[in-house]
C-alpha cells in the first residue's frame, strides 16, 4: 500500500488489496444473512490496520529520526473523512426521505457519536435493551468498527513517539514487545469480562477488541527487524502457516457464531494470529500461493474501494431492504451490492482519491474541516428534529386497585376483557379502549412492557447485524399479581398477547434456542398452565398466533414459526381458541404494512392509533363471546 503525503511510504502490496476485498465481502455476505462468521471480516480489517499503520511509523522514523504527529493525523483525515462527509450528508437524506419518527431518536445519538468516533462506547452504554429493538436499525450501527480503528490511529502514534524518544534505534524492538504485551493484556481482559448474558461489553470495547490491531502491528516491528526469511526452508514454513490460517478462518467464518463463547474464549485471538499469518505469507517478497490468490484482480478492485463499500453497503442495506424491495434472499443482496459498488467507485474516484492525493491545500483543509463538520452537525440535528422516544412508563403501577376500580366502572351489559401479555398486549388494549362501544367492553390493560414468557427467562437474544445480538434482560410476563386481579375484575374474556423473546433465551443458566426441542417443551408446558391460570374462574382464554416482527433489519420469522407451531399444538390440546393474527397481518408470509391507507404497526411491531383499532375490531369479531353482527 502506498502511504499518504511524502513523510511515510511504504512499498505496494497487490495481495493487500485483495485482503481489504476478502474482507468486506465476509461483512457483506454476513450482512446479507449468507456467512454466519463474516463479521470476523473486521478483525482482518484490524489486523490489516495495525500492520498497515506500524508499518509507516516505523518507515518513517527510521528515515528521519522523528514521526510528524501532524502530517500522520492529517493524511488519515485526508483518507478517511471525505467519505463520511458523504455518509453523514445520506444519513441526513435516509432520515428526511425513510425514517420513522421512532427511529429518528436512535439515528441522532449514533450520528454524533459516528461523528466523534466513539460509536463502539455508545453500543456499550446504550445497552441495547428491549425497548431499543421498537424502531428500525440505524443507518449508523456499523460505524463501532471504525470508531476502534480511529481511537487507534489516535492513541498509538502517541504511544509510538513515546518508544521512539525512549529506545532511539531499539524502537521496533521496544514496539514487538509492547503490541504483544499489550494484545496479551487486551486478549485476558475479553475473557475476563465476557459474559454470555451480555456479550457488548467484550464485543465492542477498544480494550478488548485491541488485540487484532496490535498483532498486525507487531507484525510489522517483526518485519522491521528480522526483515523477510530468505531461507527457503522457512519460506515454505511461512507459506504453511498461512495456509493454517486461511483454514482455521474458514472455519471460523463459516461456523462461529457472534454469541459463540468460544470467540471471548480465545477464539478472537485465535482469528487474530490466524489473520497475522495470512498477511505475514501475502507481504512476502517472493509470491506464494497466498499471495497469488490475494492479488486476483476482483479482489484487489474490490480491496480499493473497500473502505466505501464498508462506509456505504449498510445504509444502503437499511433503505432497500426485503419490505421496501419485496424480494429477499441472494437477489436482494445481489441487488444491494451492486447499489454499493456503484455508490463506492464514484465515492473513489470523484471524491476520496482527490482529496487524498491533493486536490485541496492543507490551507483549505484546515479551514473546510470544521465548516463541513458543522454542516454536517446541523443537518443531523435538523432532519431528527421529529424524533419521537417511545417512552414506556409502569403499568398497572396498583395492579389490584386497578382491577378493582376496572371491575366497579363496568358498564351494565358489558363484556370484561381482561389483555395480558408485553408491550403488544399493551398497545391493542389501548386501541380496544378507543372502539366505539359496540359491543360495550369494559377493558382492563394488563400489558407489561418488556417481558417475556415463560417465566424463568433472565435473558433473551436478538439478531444483531454486527456480530454480536441484541441481548436484554427479561422478566415474566405472569407477574404474582396475576391472580389477584383475575379475582377482583372477574373477567369474561382473556386475551392473550406474547410476542417472541428471541433466537436464543438464558433459562436456569442454559442458553435454549427458541427452536429446540427444550424450549418447546418449556413452552408448551408452562403455556399449558398459563391458559389454566387464566381460565381458572371461568374466564374464556383466546391466544394469537404471533406475528413476524419487522423493527429488526436481518428479520427473524423462523423463531415465530416456531412458537406459532407450539401455540397451534396447545391450542388444540387444551380446546384454547387461538385465533391466526399473523395470517391477517402477513397473509401468505407478506406482511402488509397498511389497511385502507392506514399504517397497522408504525413501528414494525405495535398495533398503534388508528391501525391498532383497525386490529382490535378485528380481533373483537374473532371471539364468539364478544361479537355483535353489524
Amino acid at each position: 500500500m502506498n502511504g499518504e503525503g511524502r513523510a511515510a511510504r511504504i512499498p505496494h502490496v497487490d495481495a493487500l488489496d485483495g485482503a481489504r476485498g476478502v474482507a468486506v465481502a465476509g461483512v457483506l455476505l454476513f450482512h446479507g444473512g449468507h456467512l454466519l462468521g463474516g463479521y470476523l471480516g473486521v478483525d482482518f480489517f484490524f489486523v490489516l490496520s495495525g500492520y498497515l499503520i506500524t508499518s509507516l511509523l516505523l518507515a518513517e522514523s527510521s528515515r528521519t529520526g522523528h514521526v510528524g504527529l501532524g502530517g500522520f493525523w492529517s493524511r488519515r483525515a485526508r483518507r478517511l473523512l471525505p467519505a463520511l462527509a458523504v455518509l453523514m450528508a445520506g444519513t441526513a437524506i435516509y432520515c428526511i426521505a425513510f425514517a420513522t419518527p421512532d427511529q429518528l431518536t436512535q439515528i441522532r445519538g449514533d450520528a454524533f457519536a459516528t461523528l466523534g468516533y466513539v460509536a463502539n462506547w455508545r453500543e456499550i452504554f446504550s445497552h441495547h435493551d428491549y425497548f431499543a429493538l421498537f424502531s428500525a436499525p440505524s443507518p449508523l450501527n456499523h460505524t463501532w468498527s471504525l470508531a476502534i480503528e480511529e481511537q487507534f490511529y489516535v492513541i498509538w502514534p502517541l504511544m509510538f513517539v513515546a518508544l521512539l524518544a525512549r529506545f532511539k534505534h531499539a524502537t521496533p524492538k521496544a514496539v514487538l514487545v509492547t503490541t504483544l504485551t499489550l494484545a496479551a493484556g487486551s486478549s485476558a481482559l475479553m475473557i475476563a469480562i465476557y459474559d454470555p448474558a451480555n456479550t457488548n461489553r467484550a464485543y465492542f470495547g477498544t480494550d478488548t477488541r485491541a488485540a487484532a490491531i496490535l498483532f498486525g502491528a507487531a507484525l510489522a516491528a517483526w518485519l522491521t527487524i528480522h526483515g523477510p526469511t530468505t531461507s527457503q526452508a522457512r519460506r515454505v514454513a511461512l507459506e504453511a502457516l498461512g495456509l493454517a490460517g486461511v483454514a482455521a478462518l474458514a472455519i471460523a467464518w463459516t461456523r462461529l457464531d457472534g454469541q459463540s463463547p468460544t470467540l471471548y474464549h480465545g477464539g478472537f485471538l485465535l482469528c487474530g494470529l490466524a489473520a497475522t499469518t495470512v498477511i505475514a505469507a501475502a507481504v512476502h517478497p517472493q509470491p506464494g500461493p497466498i499471495s497469488r490468490a490475494l492479488s486476483l484482480k476482483p479482489l484487489c478492485a474490490l480491496g480499493l474501494i473497500s473502505y466505501g463499500v464498508y462506509l456505504y453497503h449498510w445504509p444502503i442495506d437499511v433503505a432497500l431492504d426485503r419490505k421496501q424491495m419485496g424480494f429477499g434472499g441472494w437477489p436482494l443482496l445481489t441487488f444491494q451490492t451492486t447499489i454499493t459498488l456503484a455508490i463506492a467507485i464514484a465515492s473513489y474516484k470523484i471524491i476520496e482519491q482527490p482529496i487524498r492525493h491533493g486536490a485541496l491545500t492543507t490551507t483549505q483543509l484546515r479551514k473546510l474541516t470544521p465548516a463541513i463538520a458543522t454542516a454536517l452537525v446541523i443537518a443531523i440535528f435538523t432532519t431528527t428534529l421529529g424524533a419521537k422516544p417511545i417512552h414506556f412508563s409502569a403499568v398497572l403501577r396498583h395492579p389490584l386497585r386497578d382491577a378493582s376500580r376496572a371491575f366497579a366502572s363496568a358498564p351494565p351489559g358489558s363484556k370484561r376483557v381482561l389483555v395480558v401479555g408485553d408491550s403488544v398486549a399493551f398497545f391493542l388494549a389501548e386501541a380496544f379502549r378507543k372502539l366505539p362501544n359496540d359491543p360495550p367492553l369494559a377493558v382492563l390493560n394488563a400489558g407489561i412492557q418488556g417481558c417475556a414468557f415463560p417465566a424463568g427467562i433472565t435473558r433473551a437474544r436478538f439478531h444483531s447485524a454486527n456480530g454480536a445480538r441484541l441481548n436484554q434482560k427479561a422478566f415474566a410476563c405472569d407477574a404474582p399479581w396475576q391472580a389477584g386481579v383475575i379475582k377482583r375484575f372477574q373477567p369474561d374474556v382473556v386475551l392473550w398477547f406474547v410476542n417472541n423473546p428471541g433466537d436464543s433465551v438464558l433459562y436456569r443458566g442454559n442458553w435454549l434456542s427458541t427452536c429446540s426441542e427444550a424450549y418447546a417443551s418449556l413452552y408448551e408446558q408452562s403455556l399449558k398452565k398459563e391458559i389454566a391460570a387464566l381460565g381458572a374462574r371461568g374466564a374464556k382464554v383466546v391466544l394469537t398466533t404471533e406475528v413476524y416482527p419487522r423493527y429488526l433489519f436481518a428479520e427473524e420469522d423462523r423463531p415465530t414459526d416456531c412458537e406459532n407451531t407450539f401455540r397451534r399444538k396447545v391450542a388444540s390440546e387444551t380446546g384454547t381458541q387461538l385465533i391466526d393474527l399473523q395470517g391477517y397481518i402477513c397473509p401468505q408470509g407478506r406482511c402488509r404494512e397498511k389497511q385502507n391507507g392506514v399504517v397497522l404497526r408504525p413501528d414494525g411491531e405495535h398495533y398503534e392509533g388508528a391501525g391498532g383499532q383497525i386490529v382490535a375490531r378485528w380481533l373483537i369479531d374473532q371471539v364468539a363471546e364478544l361479537h355483535t353482527p353489524r
